[in-house]
């Protein structure tokens, strides 16, 4: 796996606050990491995120795909792990390195090119594109 782009937000509308939920910080995070790898969110084949059931995080993955994504994609796959080895903490960033690159090698991904996004339960967000470098094209 080879990290291609970095992003960092913050998110002021918090699960906490009493602010309406816009996905500033996440939407800003994704928006950095494409722009550090030079790709758009078309060029990308699936997500993977540390989202672990909570319908707030599943709101603002949303609306943040749809505040970037600006072609029509048949298919943008959302992967998230702590559905199978559930809550971990900050180990989730390594579990979701390691499930993407195994859906990569035993070549049931839905491509090379990948989005990540996490957060924790304050405000801070970050956004990460990989892509695999034994099946890159």
């Amino acid at each position: 796996m080879i990290c291609r782009g970095l992003g960092f937000g913050a998110e002021q509308a918090t699960e906490d606050s009493e602010q309406p939920l816009r996905a500033d910080g996440l939407t800003k995070a994704i928006r950095d990491a494409l722009a550090d790898a030079g790709c758009t969110l078309g060029d990308l084949d699936f997500r993977i995120t540390d989202i672990a059931g909570s319908q707030y995080r599943f709101k603002e993955a949303t609306l943040a795909l749809l505040r970037i994504l600006r072609t029509r994609k048949e298919e943008f796959d959302l992967s998230y792990p702590a559905d199978c080895v559930g809550e971990v903490g900050a180990a989730i960033g390594g579990v979701m390195i390691a499930v993407a690159d195994a859906a990569c090698r035993e070549e049931y991904s839905k491509g090379n090119y990948i989005l990540f996004h996490l957060g924790n339960d304050d405000d801070k967000r970050a956004a990460m594109v990989f892509s695999f470098a034994e099946r890159e094209t």
